[in-house]
């Protein structure tokens, strides 16, 4: 058999997983454990430098940023470069079925929904803090009295809640459909049997 024996004996749900297939290389475990070392490598390194940036004057933490920029994107391509060759010619395990999908991945997309809206809240505030008492950085000064920028860990505590707030908010609209949804399938539920020839039962 050409291909990993803990692969070729996992049973896999319908509809789930990227490629619907095996990797069909006698590599592909030790290919996989490099990537995720790949992957925890570059985490590790953003979240140093994140937490270092704190003990730092602000020139030197947005310097930082392109360290975890290039370990981000480091991390990309050896994750994409060791997947190509490691699924090439991956016997496939049955078309996929819209619709059915691992309830896991519902919660990673609620995930990845929270950590964008999070993180453009801190870019935007990692923009504008960058200007300091400019409106337009050395052009136009902000000369008032009240101008004045918080803490980066004020605003990520204020940005944080802002988060919550909005997808408590989310949350409240899709409760409000599943109202409306539930009332529908009530009232389907308790309608009247229809009478032969089109007639009004209260007729």
């Amino acid at each position: 058999m050409n291909g990993v024996s803990g692969w070729s004996s996992s049973v896999f749900p319908n509809g789930t997983g990227i490629y619907a297939g095996y990797p069909s290389q006698p590599w592909a475990g030790a290919g996989m454990a490099i990537q995720w070392a790949v992957l925890g490598l570059a985490a590790a390194i953003v979240v140093f430098y994140g937490v270092y940036g704190y003990f730092v004057e602000s020139m030197v933490r947005i310097g930082f940023s392109v360290y975890q920029v290039l370990a981000v994107l480091g991390a990309i391509g050896v994750v994409m470069a060791i997947d190509i060759p490691m699924f090439k010619g991956a016997r496939s395990t049955g078309t996929i079925r819209w619709g059915t999908i691992a309830p896991r991945s519902q919660y990673v997309l609620i995930l990845l929904a929270v950590t964008f809206t999070w993180l453009m809240g801190l870019m935007g505030f990692a923009r504008s803090g960058i200007r300091q008492h400019w409106h337009v950085y050395g052009v136009m000064r902000d000369t008032s009295v009240d101008a004045a920028t918080p803490a980066l860990g004020y605003a990520a505590n204020v940005i944080t809640l802002v988060t919550l707030a909005f997808f408590a908010l989310v949350l409240f609209i899709f409760w409000l459909g599943g109202l409306g949804d539930r009332g529908q399938a009530e009232a389907h539920r308790h309608a009247p049997p229809a009478i032969a020839g089109g007639r009004d039962p209260e007729h």
